[in-house]
C-alpha cells in the first residue's frame, strides 16, 4: 500500500504564509504610495510650469498715465483686458496681437494707441499706450448747475475727452484755450472718446495744440472761426480784453504762400505784449502784419 502524501509545509514569507501575505501588502502599499506621490509631484510641477506663463494681471503692466488723467483709467484698462476670466499665455504667437486687439476694442477715451506689447519671459507684459492729452475747451451753451455754458475737453485730434469728475482738469481749466463755434454742443451720440463730427473744432483743436505755452504767455482767450475764404476756414485768436488777431487757416491747411503754423506761432513771440492787445495783427503773412485799433469785443 502506497503512503498518504503530506502537504509540503508553506514557503517561508510566501504568499501562502501569512506573514508573508502581510509582508506583501505592505510592500505593494509602499510602492504604490511612492508611485502616487511621484506622479502627484509631477502633476503639481506641470501645472506650476503652465501657471508660470499665465498672463495675469500683477504680470501686465502699463505705461504710467499723466497727471491730467484721473485715477482708475489702468484698473479699467486692465478690467476690460481680463474680462470674462479672460486669460492669456505668455506663449502664445499671437499674445501681442489678442492683447492690442483687446485694449483698442474697449475704446477708452483716454486711450489714443497702442504702440507696443513687449513680452518677457517667463511671464512679464509691458504694454506701451499712447493716452490723449487734452489741448482745448469747447465752450457749448447748455444748462450745467446754475451756469448756461459748459466747457468740453478735446485733444489735437478734436475727439471728445471725459471732464466731469477730473481734478486736473476742474483746476486748470482756465489755463486751456476755448474754442467757440457760437456754442454748438456735439450730437447726443458723441461721447467721450468719439470726435465732435465738426471739421471746425478738429481744427481749431489743432491750433490750439500748435500754440502749446505761448497762449497763456501771451495772454490768449477764446478761438473763433470767422469765415471761410477758397473752402478753408479762416480762426482768429481773441484776447480777454476783446483784441484778436488773424490766425488764418488750420495747420495743414494753408493758403499757398500763406505762412505755416510754425512760423505764426514765430512771429507771435516776437510781437510785444502791447502789440497784441493795440488792435488786430494778421499772422497769414508777413507783409500782412499791422496793428491797428482794437475792434470791438465779438
Amino acid at each position: 500500500m502506497s503512503r498518504p502524501t503530506r502537504n509540503a509545509a508553506p514557503t517561508r514569507f510566501g504568499l501562502a504564509d501569512p506573514l508573508g501575505r502581510q509582508l506583501w501588502i505592505c510592500a505593494l502599499m509602499v510602492v504604490l504610495f511612492i508611485g502616487g506621490a511621484y506622479a502627484l509631484s509631477r502633476s503639481i510641477a506641470s501645472n506650476e510650469a503652465e501657471d508660470l506663463y499665465v498672463v495675469t494681471k500683477e504680470r501686465i503692466s502699463f505705461t504710467a498715465p499723466p497727471e491730467w488723467i484721473a485715477e482708475g483709467v489702468l484698473q479699467q484698462v486692465a478690467d476690460v483686458l481680463f474680462a470674462d476670466k479672460k486669460s492669456f499665455d505668455v506663449r502664445d504667437r499671437d499674445l501681442t496681437k489678442n492683447i492690442t486687439a483687446a485694449i483698442e476694442a474697449a475704446e477708452n477715451p483716454w486711450v489714443k494707441s497702442v504702440d507696443r506689447v513687449v513680452k518677457y519671459y517667463p511671464t512679464k507684459v509691458l504694454v506701451d499706450i499712447q493716452y490723449r492729452r487734452p489741448v482745448a475747451m469747447v465752450e457749448v451753451k447748455m444748462k450745467i448747475e446754475d451756469a448756461d455754458w459748459g466747457l468740453i475737453p478735446v485733444d489735437a485730434d478734436g475727439v471728445i475727452l471725459p471732464g466731469r469728475g477730473n481734478d486736473y482738469l476742474e483746476t486748470n481749466r482756465k489755463h486751456f484755450p476755448r474754442i467757440n463755434l457760437g456754442g454748438v454742443a456735439p450730437e447726443g451720440t458723441k461721447k467721450p472718446g468719439h470726435e465732435w463730427g465738426d471739421t471746425r473744432i478738429a481744427e481749431a483743436a489743432r491750433i490750439a495744440d500748435s500754440l502749446g505755452g505761448v497762449w497763456t504767455r501771451l495772454g490768449f482767450h477764446r478761438i473763433v472761426a470767422s469765415a471761410s475764404e477758397e473752402g478753408r476756414n479762416v480762426y482768429e485768436l481773441h484776447t480777454a480784453e476783446g483784441a484778436h488777431l488773424i490766425w488764418g487757416s488750420a495747420p495743414g491747411a494753408e493758403r499757398p504762400h500763406e505762412n505755416s503754423a510754425a512760423q505764426k506761432v514765430g512771429m507771435l513771440l516776437a510781437l510785444q505784449q502791447t502789440q497784441i492787445a493795440a488792435g488786430e495783427i494778421d499772422l497769414r503773412t508777413p507783409a500782412e502784419l499791422t496793428s491797428n485799433t482794437a475792434p470791438a469785443a465779438r
